[in-house]
C-alpha cells in the first residue's frame, strides 16, 4: 500500500469521526459507497438509504456527540482493503453523558478515484456511563 492510499484511508476515517461531532449528515453519507453494509448495534444495515436512515434515528438520540479516533490499520490491494479502527464516543442527553469504547471493523473500495467505505462492523467493547462504572461487553 502507497503511502497516498493510506493517508487518503486515514482521511476517510478521520473524515466520518468529524462528521459525527458536527452532525453533519451530507459529510457522513459521502463516505460510504451507495451500496454500503453497517453492521452496527445487532443490526445489518444495506444500502446508504437504510444506513443513513439508522444513522439520523441514533443521533437524534443525542445533544451531542463526540467520536475519537485512535489507533488503526489498513491493508490495500489495488481498488480495495481491510481495515481496523478504535473509537471512543463521548454522548450527552441532557445532563448524562455516557461513553463507548468500540472498534470498526471496515472494507474500503475505490469508486471514481475516492475511497469509501464498502463496510463498516461496529464491535462495542465497553457502552455506558461515561465515568467507565459498567461493565465491558464480554468478547
Amino acid at each position: 500500500m502507497t503511502e497516498d492510499h493510506q493517508l487518503a484511508i486515514r482521511n476517510l476515517v478521520h473524515r466520518y469521526a468529524d462528521a459525527v461531532c458536527k452532525r453533519d449528515d451530507a459529510q457522513w453519507a459521502s463516505c460510504w459507497a451507495p451500496d454500503g453494509q453497517w453492521n452496527v448495534l445487532s443490526r445489518s444495515l444495506q444500502g446508504l438509504d437504510d444506513v443513513m436512515a439508522f444513522y439520523r434515528r441514533a443521533m437524534a438520540r443525542y445533544d451531542a456527540v463526540v467520536q475519537l479516533v485512535h489507533n488503526g490499520v489498513a491493508d490495500i490491494a489495488n481498488d480495495s482493503g481491510l481495515g481496523c479502527w478504535y473509537i471512543t464516543e463521548h454522548a450527552w442527553r441532557g445532563e448524562s453523558g455516557s461513553l463507548l469504547i468500540a472498534r470498526y471493523d471496515d472494507a474500503y473500495i475505490r469508486v471514481d478515484g475516492s475511497w469509501l467505505f464498502s463496510r463498516r462492523a461496529l464491535t462495542v467493547h465497553y457502552s455506558g456511563p461515561a465515568d467507565l462504572s459498567g461493565a465491558p461487553v464480554p468478547p
